[in-house]
């Protein structure tokens, strides 16, 4: 799967868990999941819910652009890793 389509299918993901965060928001997370090859190497469905198992966000973070930056500094996508 290509970067832009698995990047697509996280972003859809990540909605049904926040539908009140606009989607170009979701898909700079998912393009920062996708700049790590960690999550990268897993299926989208699976990288999205395996980052939402570690509780990096809730739906009451306003703002979720200004803790994510696309693959320059490491931004709290790229930093989250499991802990096993």
């Amino acid at each position: 799967m290509d970067a832009q389509n698995w990047q697509r299918s996280v972003a859809a993901h990540l909605q049904n868990q926040w539908p009140t965060i606009p989607i170009d928001d979701l898909l700079e997370a998912a393009g920062d999941l996708w700049c790590d090859e960690h999550w990268r190497a897993m299926p989208p469905e699976e990288a999205a819910v395996r980052w939402l198992k570690l509780g990096v966000l809730s739906d009451r973070d306003a703002d979720v652009s200004s803790s994510l930056s696309r693959c320059g500094e490491p931004s709290l996508a790229q930093r989250v890793r499991p802990l096993s």
